[in-house]
């Protein structure tokens, strides 16, 4: 006969009841195969590939104290941002702009907790990058040079 380890035993959490309308799919959102989008992933970070988020609710990007490059070749995302928000990106060269944020470090166009500009947001904001990863290639390639 076996000997029993109690320490090893282990009951299972109950199981998740679903949403709150019963059905098995509420809320849920077709997001494919994972290991396809942790790969595409990797790939935006990385500057390979770029990655359009659709942001819907989430505002993380928005309120998380980061500059926003923006391109010269941006002219749709540069014709809807007032020229005063954005200053010259240092060490890019001339044309490439960025976008600060206020001093509660929300990006100055979320707008009522929505983006004012959401059409027509720069490329930064389109991609999955996150706020660690936000920089463009080569000023993360400086930094890592520099650190």
């Amino acid at each position: 006969m076996a000997e029993s380890h109690p320490e090893q035993t282990r009951t299972a959490p109950a199981a998740d009841p679903g949403p709150a309308d019963g059905s098995p799919d509420a809320g849920t959102l077709p997001a494919g195969r994972f290991s396809d989008w942790l790969v595409a992933v990797g790939r935006a970070i990385d500057g390979e590939q770029g990655s359009d988020v659709a942001c819907g609710a989430c505002t993380a990007c928005c309120t998380s104290s980061q500059f926003v490059h923006i391109g010269p070749d941006e002219t749709d995302a540069l014709a809807h941002i007032p020229t005063a928000l954005t200053f010259p990106a240092p060490g890019l060269p001339a044309g490439h702009v960025l976008l600060g944020y206020d001093e509660r470090g929300h990006c100055p166009m979320l707008v009522d907790g929505a983006c004012s500009i959401y059409e027509h947001r720069p490329r930064t904001c389109r991609r999955t990058r996150g706020a660690r990863g936000g920089a463009p290639a080569a000023w993360r390639a400086r930094s890592r040079a520099a650190g």
